[in-house]
């Protein structure tokens, strides 16, 4: 799953989220419901650093993944998600993918 929006370096992208095959045949429903609060907050940080403005070009200066306000989200969608569910495994997997994000691409 990627969030993926025009910017200097690719102007012809979509302002979208995309979803692979993979992502819906190997992930659990709560990891997709996580997956999915994850790229919809990097939409809300890209909006929000140009002012909420629809535009052509986004700029995105901020380096989301970790951010820590970024990161004190999607840990809480993690929870949000453990409160409906309350499936250890998938809660622990979150968790972790909320730090594997800022590790292995921090510069997103």
């Amino acid at each position: 799953m990627v969030f993926q929006f025009p910017s200097e370096d690719a102007p012809n992208n979509a302002l979208q989220i995309s979803i692979g095959n993979a992502s819906t045949r190997w992930w659990n429903q709560e990891m997709m419901l996580w997956a999915l609060g994850h790229e919809l907050t990097h939409y809300a940080f890209l909006m929000q650093e140009n002012d909420w403005e629809a535009k052509n070009v986004y700029v995105n200066n901020i380096r989301h993944h970790c951010n820590f306000e970024f990161m004190r989200i999607t840990r809480d969608i993690v929870e949000i998600i453990w409160e409906r569910y309350q499936n250890v495994s998938a809660r622990m997997r979150m968790y972790s993918e909320v730090h594997k994000s800022c590790a292995r691409q921090p510069l997103q």
